[in-house]
């Protein structure tokens, strides 16, 4: 999570750089550092609904 979170740390940084105003890099930012969260999430929905006697196949 910390190497995505630099990464958009960066990327917002090098937009900044590139495009007139940051506020326009600032959606792709959020979408960089709120991907980790929502794979999570997704992760955790696809265990839930996932029957017990499975559910370590489902993550490998």
């Amino acid at each position: 999570m910390r190497l995505a979170t630099l990464a958009g740390a960066l990327l917002f940084g090098a937009a900044a750089l590139l495009i007139p105003s940051p506020l326009v890099a600032a959606p792709v930012a959020l979408a960089l550092l709120l991907a980790p969260a929502a794979n999570a999430a997704l992760v955790a929905v696809v265990l839930r609904s996932a029957p017990e006697d499975v559910r370590g196949r489902v993550i490998h």
